[in-house]
């Protein structure tokens, strides 16, 4: 038998000249975890800084640190890592990870993350790659967009670009208007921190290897899915600035909702701690029996839990008026948000039925879905 693993080996490794290597780095990444996990479990916080390389031209270390010493020991227990892949690129070997996470005992949380690992002294080590890694910066311009971003990305933001440039167009239509005149520039960072530069057009958006991802996610969607939570918030914005916008701040609840029902009609994902969210509202249903609109309006709720069922419910109102009146009078109830200044006359204008019985179609329309 042992001949021929040998035998099957070498030839496993003549047609994929990278097959020895990524079964040696994914031993070595697979020890690395389960120290990890034992670092968790001991709550041995040298173990765990022992798995990391220090870099000094990258403060990844450091930060990983820092999330170890502000996550209390109890919530650290609570997150169990499984390797999917490992794959050498030069002497950096790519890991793909799920993560489980329960919060407050709700159903796990499970998404997908890329990690970099090092062999330093026969040990894998947890890193980050230097800048030389991604390559020299290109560029791509749509009718709408315009990226920036280096050769690692190009493949994944080329495929995802032209359904971007749909999206950003098809959000403005949503709210009848006009695209801006200027392109928004989106340029790829190698850092999970995405968000709005200085100038309101031009977005930092992460890199694929650098998100935290749905499982069910190809990389493409991976890459889109935050651009596409930015662009929506900045197509609402808009949408009052031309109006009232301190209104945004009376109705920022209700922003929020639309937000995320916005972006999941868009993405077709949903945000992957809506299971949770979906618990926690089933909770607050069964225990309430019905909600009001005051219950979610702005400055209602404290707390973790509230957060939750709060935001699935707020959704829930953007998803009911587009099941109820129809996906036309869609854009006539966000104009309407900077014009009102309260529950009732916006229901009685735009609908001609009263708070109550909004609310009652409301929750019905809840209970359907959550209960």
């Amino acid at each position: 038998l042992a001949p021929f693993l040998a035998l099957l080996l070498t030839a496993a490794h003549a047609v994929a000249p990278g097959f020895a290597e990524n079964i040696r780095a994914r031993n070595g990444v697979a020890d690395s975890l389960r120290l990890e996990q034992l670092a968790r479990e001991t709550d041995d916080g040298a173990l765990y800084a022992s798995l990391l390389e220090e870099r000094t031209d990258v403060s990844l270390s450091k930060e990983l640190m820092q999330l170890w010493l502000n996550t209390p020991a109890q919530e650290r227990l609570n997150v169990q890592s499984e390797l999917v892949d490992v794959k050498m690129n030069g002497e950096l070997a790519l890991a793909k990870m799920l993560i489980s996470q329960t919060i407050d005992n709700g159903p796990p949380l499970q998404y997908l993350q890329y990690r970099f690992y090092r062999q330093v002294d026969g040990q894998w080590l947890r890193t980050f790659p230097s800048k030389s890694y991604w390559g020299a910066y290109q560029s791509l311009r749509t009718d709408y967009l315009r990226f920036e971003f280096r050769t690692r990305d190009a493949i994944v933001v080329q495929t995802a670009a032209p359904q971007l440039d749909r999206i950003y167009a098809t959000l403005y239509a949503t709210v009848e208007m006009p695209p801006p005149v200027v392109p928004l520039t989106i340029r790829v960072v190698e850092r999970d921190r995405p968000g709005w530069s200085v100038s309101q057009d031009r977005l930092n958006a992460p890199s694929y290897m650098v998100t935290v991802d749905d499982p069910s996610m190809n990389d493409v969607e991976a890459f889109a899915q935050p651009i596409i939570s930015n662009m929506v918030f900045q197509v609402l914005r808009d949408s009052q600035s031309m109006q009232n916008g301190n209104r945004f701040i009376l109705w920022s609840a209700l922003f929020s909702g639309l937000h995320s029902w916005l972006t999941k009609e868009q993405s077709g994902y949903a945000l992957m701690w809506e299971p949770s969210m979906a618990a926690a509202l089933q909770r607050q249903l069964a225990e309430q029996g019905a909600l009001t609109l005051n219950d979610v309006s702005f400055g209602s709720g404290s707390g973790r839990s509230p957060w939750q069922w709060r935001t699935l419910a707020l959704e829930s109102i953007a998803d009911y008026v587009v099941q109820r009146y129809g996906r036309h009078r869609l854009p006539e109830f966000i104009r309407a948000l900077s014009q009102y200044q309260s529950w009732a006359a916006l229901i009685t204008d735009l609908y001609g039925v009263s708070v109550a019985e909004f609310e009652a179609g409301w929750n019905a329309h809840m209970m359907q879905h959550y209960r």
